[in-house]
Order: structure tokens, then C-alpha cells, then sequence
């Protein structure tokens, strides 16, 4: 999963489970992640304390992950952890008739070397997982004699699957998941849960975990970069009431690190190979364009960019009423055609404001939400041939537009 977030975000979480018990489970994480080359590589930092009565343990794992685009719709993923983890026996809090026999038979600290394994196959909005957590499944020993006290770090495995349903582009998802776990010596579990997550205010969910608990879990954006997250345990147990509660807190913070224009910027490197494709058959049909204008035209003539490839449009004549009537308010976003693009935003916030500063100009503009991306393109046009479009664009809106654009085809 490193990477899959597309921003580098770091996260922390601490969880206190069945507080009305004494030594009762206790947990603090940090994990950092994030993804370099156009995404195609994840890479993630965890560290965390685990401490259950005189047991604790401290762990660090490097972990990398590799995205395989196999189609348009499918992604591959597979990933590899490697992380050290120190086992410790706090020997102060055995109690013993004689506590020189402990500290003479118990090696209270032992490290161990660990690897994780997973595969991930993303199907358009169908996401299935597999990992196998501690793969070495390695024996720590504190103690050979006169008994053998021995911690074993069992080899798990976990397979999970979630589908995100997607309302209003992708800002609201809904996502119902499975999880299923196993380990030798140790009873199956299965976790099914239903998630819903709001990219403006947060997110709300519930989950059951065979034999244990019902879960409730609820996050808020207190900004743009920061959520806070709360999980609480319904316990399941003949003995809930003695348990106590169950809770844990998380807090997100995603770093600023112009994603729109990253985002963009492959983006358009995409389109500009599709483009030197199409200019290219474009040359090769080339016809001489009729030069005299028709009675009720004004004749439009682009500025002079230094495009030789637009050298087949100067002469064209246009309505006096062509700009109007291709203004992207004319337009339901998402139609088929070529829009002449002026701004991509994550924050439909900053895309409305730069919708304003256009209209202080002049200049009609609308927002195109693309579902794949989940980005906020601001165009001005759409256009139903990609010349017209390419016209537009390098004659700056026939003067009118003195910003940079580009083209985004939709099919």
C-alpha cells in the first residue's frame, strides 16, 4: 500500500484496549509514506511501542512497494518490508519467591530481523489484497534453562478486499471491505466493515471483528492538510463489562507538496505525445483553407507564437459570435470534445476563486471534475475539433488570454 496515497502524509496513532484490565494491551505508531517516480515506486517508514503486561517490544521497518499500470484499469502492486524488532521482558514487575533466580536465568532484551510481503490488484474501484506479515516467523529465546522461555513471532496471513462506490465524482465514497486473518495455532478472524469518506469533512465507519468487537471509527479535516481520527470498541465478550473501553486516536497530516501541479505536469506529457500524434496526421491531410470571408464574420487571426505546426489556421474565418458560443458555461462538463484547459486545482475552493479572477477579465470559465484524477480542471472552451482547439490555444484565446493552457480530450 506505500504510495498508494499519491501525497507524502505522515501519521500518528495511539490505542489503549480493555482499559479495566491491569498490563491490558497498549499501542503507539508513526508511519511516513509517500511515492517517487510518477508514482510508480511507494515507499513508507513504520515505527511503533507495543506493550501487554511484562511484555513490550519496539519495532522499525523500511518498507518499498512497486505499481504496475497493466491497463488503464488495472494496477498491479507488490511490496516488501524489512524492520528490526527488540522483544523485552520488564523484569522489575515478575513477581517471584526469589527474583535472583529471574535475573539469572532471563536475557531480559532480544532483537530479531523481520520481513513483510503483500500484493495488491486494483480492478477500476475493486481493490484485492494479500500479505504475510512477520515471514521469517522467527523464535526469540530469553531463556534455555532450566525451562525454555521462548517468544515465537508467527507467521501471519491476511488477505482484504474493498470496492469504493463513488458519489459526486470522488469527493463522497462509500466503500463496504472484508478482511480475513489467519495464523498457525491461533483462531481464524474476520473483520467486515462499511466505510464513508467525505474528502471535505472526513470520514465515518463501522466494522465487525469475529469474536471480539463491534467498532465505530470517525475522522474530521480539521484543514486541508490535517485529520484527526477516534476508534471505539462495542465488545462482544461474555465479559465486556470487566474489560473496560477500548479506544484509539489518530492523527493525518498530509505535506504540501504541489500535487496539482505534479498531477499536471504528467499529465501533459501524456497529452503531448497524443498531440505531436494527431499535428502529425494533421500535416500529412493538410487542405488549402479558403481565404475570403463570408458576409456576417469577422475575420479572427491568431497572435503570432512561433508555431509553425498553426500555420494552417491564420487565414480562417470565424462568427463574430465564435468565442461566446464556445465558452465553457455553455457546456454540461464531461461532454465529448476539446477543452482548452487554464488551471487544475485539488481544493474546488481555489478553482472557484480563479473562475472569479477570469470573470474580473472578461473571461467565462467553468470546472470540469475529472473521476479518475479527482482534480478540478478550470477550462474556458470546448471545442469540437482538435484544430479549433489548438488555434484557441496558441493565439491566447485570439488575445484575450495572455495565461498558459492546454488541451485535455475527452472521449
Amino acid at each position: 500500500m506505500s504510495g498508494s496515497s499519491e501525497v507524502t502524509e505522515a501519521t500518528f496513532l495511539h490505542r489503549r484496549q480493555w482499559t479495566g484490565i491491569q498490563g491490558s494491551p497498549e499501542t503507539s505508531a508513526i508511519a511516513i509514506d509517500g511515492s517517487i517516480n510518477n508514482e510508480k515506486v511507494g515507499w513508507s517508514i513504520y515505527a511503533f511501542s507495543d506493550k501487554t503486561d511484562i511484555l513490550s517490544r519496539l519495532g522499525l521497518y523500511g518498507n518499498y512497494a512497486y505499481h504496475v499500470k497493466l491497463s488503464e484499469k488495472v494496477l498491479l502492486s507488490g511490496g516488501i518490508g524489512a524492520g528490526y524488532i527488540n522483544q523485552n521482558i520488564e523484569v522489575s514487575a515478575i513477581r517471584a519467591p526469589d527474583l535472583n533466580d529471574v535475573f539469572n536465568t532471563i536475557t531480559p532484551s532480544r532483537g530479531s530481523f523481520d520481513i513483510n510481503i503483500g500484493l495488491k490488484l486494483k480492478i477500476t474501484n475493486f481493490t484485492l489484497g494479500f500479505a504475510a506479515p512477520q515471514l521469517l516467523s522467527q523464535n526469540v529465546t530469553y531463556a534455555s534453562k532450566p525451562s525454555p522461555i521462548i517468544y515465537n513471532l508467527i507467521r501471519h496471513y491476511v488477505a482484504s478486499s474493498y470496492y469504493d462506490i463513488n458519489l459526486q465524482g470522488k469527493e463522497i465514497t462509500l466503500s463496504p471491505t472484508l478482511l480475513f486473518r489467519t495464523a498457525q495455532s491461533v483462531p481464524s478472524q474476520v473483520d467486515a466493515g462499511l466505510i464513508f469518506k467525505s474528502k471535505k469533512y472526513g470520514f465515518l465507519g463501522a466494522m465487525f471483528r469475529s469474536d471480539y468487537a463491534i467498532t465505530v471509527n470517525a475522522g474530521i479535516n480539521l484543514s486541508e492538510n490535517l485529520t484527526l481520527g477516534y476508534a471505539y470498541d462495542f465488545s462482544t465478550s461474555n465479559y465486556s463489562t470487566a474489560f473496560g473501553s477500548s479506544n484509539e486516536f489518530m492523527l493525518t497530516y498530509r505535506f504540501s507538496q504541489n500535487q496539482d501541479y505534479k498531477k499536471l505536469e504528467k499529465e501533459i506529457k501524456e497529452l503531448e505525445k497524443k498531440i505531436n500524434v494527431k499535428q502529425n496526421e494533421l500535416n500529412d491531410n493538410d487542405q488549402p483553407i479558403d481565404e475570403q470571408t463570408e458576409e456576417g464574420t469577422e475575420k479572427l487571426e491568431p497572435s503570432n507564437t512561433g508555431n509553425s505546426n498553426n500555420q494552417y489556421s491564420k487565414n480562417k474565418s470565424y462568427p463574430s459570435d465564435y468565442l461566446s458560443n464556445h465558452y465553457g458555461t455553455k457546456y454540461s462538463p464531461g461532454e465529448p470534445g476539446y477543452y482548452l484547459i487554464a488551471g487544475v486545482y485539488r481544493n474546488k475552493a481555489n478553482a472557484d476563486r480563479f473562475i472569479e479572477s477570469l470573470a474580473a477579465d472578461n473571461i467565462k470559465a467553468k470546472i470540469y471534475l475529472d473521476s479518475d484524477s479527482q482534480y478540478f480542471y478550470v477550462f474556458l472552451l470546448r471545442l469540437d475539433t482538435y484544430i479549433e482547439a489548438d488555434e484557441a490555444q496558441y493565439s491566447k484565446l485570439f488575445g484575450q488570454y495572455t495565461g498558459d493552457m492546454w488541451i485535455k480530450i475527452i472521449k
